[in-house]
């Protein structure tokens, strides 16, 4: 039996339902130039006269043909609000239910290593200058497929490392160059996304996820969606987590610089090279030194953080910042529900893995111990080092502070209490 149809006065035509001439009239001719032209473009007229129907014809027709995705979302409910704390969520959100209901594809990101492969080879094809396997998996790693880093580690890559030489293949050596300029450059969509830091609504997401703590996190929250969506984070693989490292990376900078500036003017009290033999980092005296230093600025220096719980984690981060600084770099690993940051220093390609843990009770030492190993396992490291901050009230200082020293089977943990 044929569906009836209508004639329609409330809401958008459909061919299916309504009683409707062609919406779009040959109209489309001359909008899809502008598509194509990559143009902005206005569809005016009186109310309910059809505009709506046009475009979603007009999305329709673009669909079809398969070149572009186009997404039709009406912001008409939203339209009064002055408020843009509570505007720009509301157009998220509107946004993600449209996505939902006309089922097209989320193209926020790169999906994986074969995307940025395809990507760059538009390079190749038409300069001769070849991206190396290894150099695009770094991309993909560090990246994890955000459009505007993808695109930037190759700019910098290729214009600035390679100083446009198309002959010169781009390396893994490279990418890890110009990861490190990208962040000392500290572009505007790193200020863009940073800014938001200092948000209390982020901090409640951010927090849990620097210092391992899951519990404080409601997936279901407001906040929640808000960081997600502004792409800080990312929990597709079960963790919640920095959406990538180089973003994590620029969230503990952002976060410590205030520190790392005042550490840099106190130089003379703990130098560099007093921490660096030959080619290794004598990682024994750089927290031991941090014990010192720690002990003499805590009560200060934590309560000058926004992020009170984390605020132990970032100081020892902005300690050994000067490290890297010297020629080295950190690796990172934080996610919520892990009780955990690992921390790995590299330093002429010889590692450091460290493990920062809050103490809270006397079952955080042993548990500890045993996380630095797994860790120390998989980076293949036979020595590796744990710093536990003590945050029980009742403990006094003399308490706090210690060297210890652990074995487990071919592996050596030295733990350092604070």
């Amino acid at each position: 039996m044929a569906r009836k149809r209508s004639f329609n006065t409330e809401g958008p035509c459909n061919p299916q339902d309504h009683y409707m001439i062609d919406a779009l009239r040959d109209m489309d001719k001359e909008i899809l130039s502008l598509v194509e032209e990559k143009k902005f473009f206005v569809i005016h007229a009186a109310r309910q006269s059809g505009k709506t129907t046009l475009l979603q014809a007009l999305a329709a027709k673009i669909n079809s043909e398969g070149n572009y995705c186009a997404l039709y979302c009406s912001l008409e409910n939203i339209d009064r609000m002055a408020d843009v704390e509570i505007g720009i969520p509301a157009i998220i959100a509107m946004l993600k239910s449209s996505l939902k209901q006309y089922g097209l594809p989320n193209a926020s990101s790169f999906a994986d290593g074969a995307d940025i492969t395809a990507l760059y080879a538009q390079h190749t094809t038409e300069t001769g200058q070849v991206f190396l396997e290894g150099a695009v998996d770094l991309v993909w790693e560090q990246s994890q497929g955000q459009p505007w880093l993808v695109n930037a580690l190759a700019r910098v890559a290729v214009k600035e490392i390679t100083a446009g030489s198309t002959l010169t293949p781009v390396t893994e050596e490279m990418i890890l160059k110009a990861i490190h300029m990208l962040i000392l450059q500290w572009d505007t969509h790193f200020d863009s996304l940073m800014a938001r830091l200092r948000e209390e609504r982020v901090r409640r997401v951010i927090e849990p996820v620097l210092i391992g703590q899951e519990s404080a996190l409601a997936r279901n929250s407001d906040d929640y969606s808000y960081v997600k969506d502004m792409g800080l984070i990312r929990d597709d693989r079960g963790l919640i987590e920095p959406a990538n490292p180089i973003y994590g990376e620029i969230i503990v900078r952002t976060l410590s610089r205030d520190t790392q500036e005042e550490i840099g003017l106190r130089g003379n009290a703990y130098p560099i090279p007093r921490y660096l033999k030959g080619d290794t980092v004598d990682m024994n005296v750089l927290l031991a030194d941090f014990q010192v230093f720690w002990r003499e600025n805590e009560a200060i220096w934590r309560h000058k953080y926004d992020y009170q719980e984390a605020a132990p984690q970032l100081i020892l981060q902005a300690f050994l910042q000067r490290v890297v600084n010297g020629g080295g770099r950190i690796n990172r690993e934080m996610a919520a529900g892990t009780g955990r940051t690992d921390l790995c220093v590299v330093y002429r390609e010889l590692k450091y893995p460290i493990e920062l843990k809050i103490r809270y009770g006397n079952g955080t030492y042993s548990e500890g111990v045993e996380q630095i190993a797994r860790y120390m396992e998989k980076l293949g490291c036979t020595e590796g080092w744990l710093v536990l901050f003590d945050r029980r009230s009742e403990q006094s200082w003399e308490d706090k502070l210690f060297v210890k020293q652990e074995r487990i089977n071919d592996k050596t943990v030295i733990v350092f209490g604070c």
